[in-house]
């Protein structure tokens, strides 16, 4: 450990970056180019799922290239074994310290767990509508998304309103929840397509957000947070 250097983090990074380990639990910690920046982006194996993070440096200044868990639900465990830890990190390793005691965990290398999740930039463009995802709105999607065992969800904008309705597919029961809707272009008519209900599941619970949505059939799922700039992406699916 004679190497380590120590890091400054924010627990809000490591929070998030857990609930996110629903959508691929191997992460690759990197920087902006101008080093300002830490960066995360990755995919589910289904590609049904991209997200793209950016946080301020300080919210995890790691000296080393990257920083990447093949398993970091792993890591996560042994950081909340801890109230409010050192983090020392070198070539090979994060270093967990508190009082007297002391975890050694072993980093990945980068290039073994790349290939599968790794994301290039999105390219969304323009919306055309957009709305206000509460975190209590959110709470209800999911807990019903659990309920009716819901494996799609179809979103349909007509005149001033969004409605997200959540089915399955071996029977008929279902949950409809209105929206009201800002619309971004001149746009008019109808948008209608279906999107797997995973997408409201595997974002991280409990917090705000704006969802813009494309004619075309993408969507954008914007974390509505000061410092953190988190977007999740998706589309459209068959019914």
């Amino acid at each position: 450990m004679s190497n380590s250097k120590t890091v400054e983090y924010k627990e809000e990074l490591f929070n998030i970056i857990h609930d996110l380990s629903l959508i691929n639990n191997s992460i690759i910690f990197l920087k902006s180019e101008e080093k300002d920046k830490v960066l995360v982006k990755r995919r589910d194996i289904e590609q049904s799922l991209v997200y793209i993070l950016e946080a301020p440096i300080d919210y995890f200044n790691f000296p080393t290239d990257d920083v990447s868990f093949y398993s970091y639900n792993d890591f996560y465990q042994y950081f909340k074994a801890f109230e409010k830890p050192e983090i020392k990190i070198d070539d090979s390793k994060i270093y967990i310290l508190e009082d007297n005691s002391k975890v050694d965990y072993i980093l990945s290398n980068k290039e073994s767990i790349a290939k599968e999740g790794s994301v290039n930039n999105v390219k969304f463009g323009n919306a055309d509508i957009k709305f206000s995802l509460t975190a209590n709105d959110l709470d209800e999607l999911v807990k019903m998304s659990s309920l009716l065992k819901a494996q799609r969800a179809k979103l349909t904008v007509k005149d001033d309103s969004v409605s997200i309705r959540l089915f399955n597919n071996r029977h008929d029961n279902s949950f409809e929840k209105i929206f009201k809707i800002e619309k971004l272009t001149d746009f008019s008519g109808t948008i209608d397509f279906v999107i797997f209900s995973d997408a409201f599941n595997k974002i991280p619970q409990k917090k705000n957000y704006t969802i813009e949505i494309k004619k075309e059939g993408y969507i954008k799922i914007h974390l509505d947070n000061e410092n953190i700039n988190l977007s999740i992406y998706t589309g459209s699916v068959k019914n």
